[in-house]
């Protein structure tokens, strides 16, 4: 499985940022992913998640 490192509380706090406020969505949306990721989900998950097949990605 890929993860992830842990996030130091100041990425994660960027990457909530970027969640939020970015004004692209595909920089909000792999902000998203990559805190999922941090928070354990695995790649068939995270492909649910965003409607992507893990292998385009």
């Amino acid at each position: 499985m890929l993860f992830v490192k842990p996030l130091l509380p100041e990425e994660r706090e960027t990457l909530e940022n970027m969640k939020r406020h970015h004004p692209s969505p595909v920089p909000r949306e792999r902000a998203q992913a990559v805190l999922l990721s941090a928070a354990g989900f695995n790649l068939k998950e995270l492909s649910a998640i965003f409607g992507f097949c893990r292998q385009t990605q």
